[in-house]
């Protein structure tokens, strides 16, 4: 093993993966030897304990991504609180430890009134905003047998500082902050009843209420609903209409100042960055709707985005080389008259110039001359090449 694998290793061992804080372990051997050091003064070691009570609610209520960024926040916001020299650890899923050396009590009991002051306030998490119950409790040690265990039980029976909890979703956050009535509101976008309403009940068990259904799922019923509902987040299938109106009424909403949220099966790359070009802030699969929903929204509406800059860049540089390499494909046939992109399209069809010139009335020779024409400004040799072109071009008698 190199010398950075065993580094790695070590490091796993004592540290917690998730907020990098040093684990419950290696904060009891840290005590073990600051008692050590400390010899005849232990009264001078103190272990802060710190929980949010109720995380398994925060957990339930908004899934467990959001649960984890609590946590980040709060260890870091531990480790920005503590003097140089103190020791802050996760000590379970909930629960936090601080040591202190060379504290006396009152001092200990200020650092924890510190502690419990910085994440006893509102942590803005994007979509929620968690002001968690907090439970600050502190031990002292008295005499040389003091040990990690004795101190984390004293902890818990000892003095404790208990915070409140107030969770407000983003939906709400806004009428508080600013004292107004103000409400967040969801539009659903779905030719399928049935999803369209598991996404509504889904949203409502989260406790957001105002959720409506776009009965017409056109251009001009999706925007009608927009403008009569006042939605500031959409909910859209983008399979509507085999992708391209889904799309097109993401570019819709957008355009009206809608933060967009794109339901969808597919993941290939060039259609992620369609749906980014298109406007979309979120995107939700499909076959993980239910647990996604909240945590997709929380980052479109933060402006987290469905990928990091760097890569939300190389994607649209992808789906734009995409878009000019066909439209450079397509070049050639612009020179084309009118008739002349008929005659093509009949071949495309299979007919022969025999056919085509039977089947409208024209003369063969007309259709024989058309034909060089299109061979010539297509700059192929043969009816079969031109077809080819045309096919791989997607070409359309449209166009």
């Amino acid at each position: 093993m190199t010398t950075l694998g065993r580094a790695d290793t070590a490091a796993a061992a004592t540290h917690d993966p998730l907020t990098g804080l040093l684990n419950r372990d290696a904060l009891a051997e840290r005590m073990r030897q600051a008692l050590t050091r400390l010899g005849r003064r232990p009264e001078s070691l103190s272990l802060i304990r710190v929980d949010l009570d109720g995380f398994a609610r925060i957990n339930e209520d908004f899934g467990r991504v959001i649960g984890d960024r609590l946590l980040v926040a709060v260890a870091a916001a531990l480790t920005a609180a503590v003097r140089p020299g103190d020791t802050v650890a996760r000590l379970g899923s909930d629960d936090f430890g601080v040591l202190c050396e060379d504290t006396s009590e009152t001092e200990a009991l200020s650092i924890a009134e510190r502690l419990r002051n910085a994440i006893g306030k509102p942590i803005d998490l994007g979509l929620v905003s968690i002001e968690a119950d907090v439970i600050v409790s502190v031990a002292h040690a008295h005499d040389a047998t003091d040990s990690f265990d004795s101190l984390l039980d004293g902890a818990g029976r000892g003095l404790y500082f208990a915070g409140h909890t107030r969770r407000r979703p983003w939906w709400q956050r806004a009428a508080e902050d600013h004292s107004s009535s103000l409400e967040t509101r969801v539009l659903i976008v779905d030719e399928h009843r049935l999803a369209a309403e598991a996404l509504m009940l889904a949203l409502q068990q989260h406790g957001v209420d105002h959720v409506a259904l776009a009965r017409h799922v056109t251009h001009q019923g999706v925007r009608a609903a927009a403008a009569d509902f006042g939605p500031h987040v959409a909910v859209l299938d983008s399979d509507i209409g085999g992708g391209e109106t889904g799309v097109s009424l993401a570019r819709l909403l957008a355009d009206m100042g809608i933060v967009v949220v794109l339901v969808t099966g597919r993941h290939e790359s060039e259609f992620v960055a369609t749906c980014l070009e298109a406007g979309a802030a979120g995107i939700l699969d499909k076959s993980k709707a239910s647990d996604q929903l909240m945590v997709v929204l929380n980052d479109a509406v933060i402006g987290r985005g469905v990928a990091r800059p760097a890569d939300r860049d190389e994607l649209l540089e992808i789906v734009r080389s995409q878009r000019a390499e066909a439209q450079r494909r397509l070049t050639p046939f612009a020179a084309l008259t009118r008739r002349e992109k008929t005659v093509l399209a009949l071949m495309m069809d299979g007919r022969s110039a025999e056919g085509i010139s039977r089947e409208h009335n024209v003369s063969l020779a007309t259709v024989r001359t058309q034909i060089r024409a299109i061979l010539q400004k297509l700059d192929v040799k043969s009816q079969i090449a031109a077809v080819a072109l045309a096919v791989g071009a997607e070409w359309k008698a449209t166009d």
